[in-house]
């Protein structure tokens, strides 16, 4: 299929374009400001999401049979500051996306990416997908009204939903827990830090996934998903923080003391969190692959390199 992958410059955005064309497909990129260096897209377009004008001419331009949805504002504990642009990106971005196939006369099958923050304070572990929706910040907020639009368009066009669990994987930014444990232990090695890891609350448990499952998810939806369904893309586990970050000492092979960081703790963080994904197993045969010890051995290379 011919493919558009909106936001190509982000984390997941690379390792979903190198998915699908090793798969067969042919994926278009959009990106936003830096063009990234992506020889696996058949093309990359600078289109902003909210430019409602440009975003329809790249679409009739590109004609995809099928669209995944990734350009967002993505940081939930910044949404806040930001609460303003992340709706004019996120809810916005999304009816300007949809609104597009439409005015150029497609039916593309559209994933939207959403995330598993859409469920709040779970009332009950496993979270199934017939959970309630409760947001409980601003961007978890526009990620459920986006759903909510992309059901709107369900008689023009044939939309399916994510509900996307913690994932992460080289490239991913270090202002979220993994990665930040990552580069703190490498410039400990290299003697650019003391030996001492900042942390908030390590006792919360949550589920992680690799990127390069979470890709592979995301292909198997577009190719076997049915519309107007949402699916927990979710590891099934619920790894306790402060486990993993001794994993990633192991490791590393070094001494070094976790030290509690007040900034870093956020109250009311419910203290497990862990997805049920036995309906996207069933319907699309997809189960991770990635065990979580390579997945923080990939992450502390990854941090060895550039610190």
């Amino acid at each position: 299929m011919r493919v558009l992958v909106t936001g190509a410059e982000g984390f997941v955005g690379p390792y979903l374009i190198r998915e699908l064309r090793e798969y067969g497909h042919e994926p278009v990129g959009t990106y936003l400001q830096f063009k990234p260096d992506l020889p696996e897209a058949e093309a990359l377009y600078e289109v902003d999401v909210t430019d409602e004008k440009k975003l329809r001419w790249v679409v009739k331009e590109v004609e995809p049979e099928a669209v995944f949805h990734l350009a967002a504002l993505a940081h939930p504990a910044g949404s806040f500051e930001k609460e303003k642009e992340v709706w004019r990106v996120n809810e916005g971005g999304t009816k300007n996306l949809l609104s597009a196939c439409v005015f150029a006369g497609l039916r593309p099958k559209v994933l939207l990416v959403g995330s598993a923050q859409e469920y709040g304070i779970p009332e009950s572990i496993p979270i199934r997908e017939d959970h309630p929706l409760r947001p409980l910040n601003p961007y978890a907020r526009s990620k459920a009204a986006a759903e909510e639009i992309g059901r709107s368009y369900l008689d023009r066009l044939p939309v399916l939903f994510t509900r996307s669990f913690n994932h992460t994987g080289p490239g991913h930014a270090d202002h979220y827990v993994l990665p930040s444990f990552a580069k703190q232990i490498a410039a400990i090695e290299k003697g650019n830090q003391e030996p001492f890891i900042r942390t908030g609350n390590i006792e919360l448990k949550r589920d992680f996934l690799h990127v390069k499952d979470v890709v592979r998810a995301y292909r198997l939806l577009i190719e076997r998903g049915k519309v107007g369904e949402a699916y927990n893309v979710a590891s099934g586990e619920a790894y306790r923080i402060g486990d993993l970050t001794d994993e990633m000492i192991f490791i590393a092979g070094i001494e070094a003391r976790v030290v509690k960081d007040p900034e870093l703790c956020r109250p009311g963080d419910p203290p497990i969190i862990r997805g049920d994904r036995s309906k996207i197993t069933k319907e699309t045969g997809w189960c991770p692959e990635i065990k979580i010890e390579r997945l923080l051995e990939e992450l502390l290379q990854h941090w060895r390199e550039r610190v």
